[in-house]
Parts: structure tokens; C-alpha cells; sequence
């Protein structure tokens, strides 16, 4: 009997996204309470619109909201620059991933922060600084089974 396995980093079955995404939205409810819930909405909305594929709506509902849920920066940022990325925008994702590096604890988004970031750099003609960048995180970042 096969089974498939879900790693930390990609998680390829639907059902598992949304429940990130439903257990994402439910600790911020309990983060924020009800007075962030606008912003909320915007941040489950943009992370449904980029499970989608649906680049553009995705980047319109996290913009801007790295500011109004500071708690949950790294995710807004995160997500933001992966959608710029996806989209190939072209523009360098650094500010939209700084949150994930300056979490008053370690975020669980760095090592997905770190590629799309180097991603990012990388269409954006900027790749010694990519190189950098990945360097810099490079203990951070999921290894294959033949580095550890």
C-alpha cells in the first residue's frame, strides 16, 4: 500500500491548504478578536486567491496589510511576494519578505521566505544578491537527505 507524504513545505493536497489556511484565520480570531476582522478577511482571501492561481487578485487583497496585522507579517509578506513572484512581475520582493526576517520569533516561513526572495532577485537582475541572500539562510532551508 502507497501512501503519499505531506512535508512541512509543500503541502500538495487541496484539502491540506485549506486547512492551513482555516487554522491560519482562526489563530489570527483569536489574535486580533473581532475589531482586525476586515483585514483578516483580506489576508484569507489572499492566500485563497493564491492557492488558486489567481495571482493579481491575490497581490490587490495582501497589499498593505503587512502594517494592519504586524502578528501576522511575516504570512501577509510571505504570500504577497510569492504571488508577485508567480505572477512574474519582475519586481524585487525584498520589503514584501522583510517581516518574515524581523519576527520577534523565528517565523516557520523562512525557508519558503528565502526562496521566493532569491526567486525574486533572480528575475528582478539581481543574481549575486540572491546567492546572498541564500547563503545568509542557508541553515534555515530545507535540506535533501544527502546534506545533513
Amino acid at each position: 500500500m502507497m501512501t503519499r507524504q505531506y512535508s512541512v513545505l509543500r503541502i500538495p493536497a487541496p484539502w491540506c491548504r485549506r486547512a492551513l489556511a482555516l487554522l491560519l484565520l482562526t489563530a489570527a480570531v483569536i489574535l486580533y478578536g473581532q475589531g482586525q476582522s476586515a483585514a483578516l478577511s483580506n489576508l484569507s482571501a489572499g492566500i485563497a486567491a493564491y492557492e488558486r492561481k489567481d495571482y493579481p487578485a491575490a497581490i490587490a487583497s495582501l497589499q498593505g496589510l503587512t502594517a494592519r496585522l504586524p502578528k501576522l507579517a511575516d504570512y501577509a509578506g510571505y504570500y504577497l511576494a510569492a504571488a508577485k513572484v508567480e505572477s512574474n512581475s519582475r519586481a524585487d520582493v525584498s520589503e514584501d519578505v522583510a517581516p518574515v526576517w524581523s519576527t520577534p520569533g523565528p517565523s516557520p516561513l523562512i525557508s519558503k521566505a528565502a526562496i521566493v526572495a532569491a526567486s525574486g532577485l533572480i528575475t528582478a537582475g539581481k543574481p549575486v544578491e540572491a546567492m546572498r541572500l541564500l547563503l545568509h539562510h542557508y541553515e534555515e532551508l530545507a535540506q535533501p537527505d544527502g546534506d545533513l
